[in-house]
């Protein structure tokens, strides 16, 4: 069975080092916890839902909430972690910590998860990947039931086109269209 790979001594020695730097982003905090199957784009997306960190205690309390937001099997593992050190997780919850600004108004396609398939006019992949989660939207590499649509631009894959029609995932065609005007 897996734990974290800190004592109660250890969560001590980091809230003093919080105290000494005054504030801590939330996203570092985590990472450094060491969830297992947590890396810094889970807890990228994990702190998109998490204005608090009592949002965060609800949010690793709730399996099926996880499970929408980073996939079945780093839910899973993070779920069982956190029910086994819950008690030394909540002696962080007086902390400040920084979480990202609730980006809901500015960005009204925040948790969107897409898939991205074909050229994309006038972008590069990661130019349109780097705009695309500009606007709080998470870009899957694989689609699964959780992705909200295939992105379709020139000559796309017919297998993920084919995918995403059996798991009933809408498709969005840029076909002609320049993505910054859709943007």
């Amino acid at each position: 069975m897996y734990s974290l790979n800190f004592s109660e001594e250890r969560a001590t020695e980091i809230i003093d080092n919080i105290d000494n730097t005054q504030s801590c982003y939330f996203k570092d905090w985590l990472i450094a916890l060491g969830f297992k199957n947590i890396g810094p784009q889970k807890a990228k997306v994990l702190c998109e839902q998490i204005a608090s960190f009592d949002d965060f205690i609800n949010l690793a309390k709730s399996e099926q909430s996880l499970i929408n937001c980073i996939g079945p099997a780093a839910a899973n593992t993070f779920y069982r972690e956190f029910q086994q050190n819950e008690r030394l997780i909540n002696l962080f919850q007086d902390f400040t910590f920084l979480f990202s600004k609730n980006d809901s108004e500015t960005k009204p396609f925040l948790g969107l998860k897409i898939v991205l398939t074909g050229k994309l006019l006038n972008l590069t992949r990661k130019e349109a990947q780097e705009q695309i989660e500009q606007l709080g939207v998470v870009v899957q590499k694989t689609l699964s039931w959780t992705t909200d649509f295939l992105v379709v631009g020139e000559n796309p894959s017919s297998s993920k086109i084919q995918k995403a029609q059996s798991i009933g995932c809408p498709l969005l065609k840029l076909t002609g269209k320049d993505l910054k005007d859709l943007l």
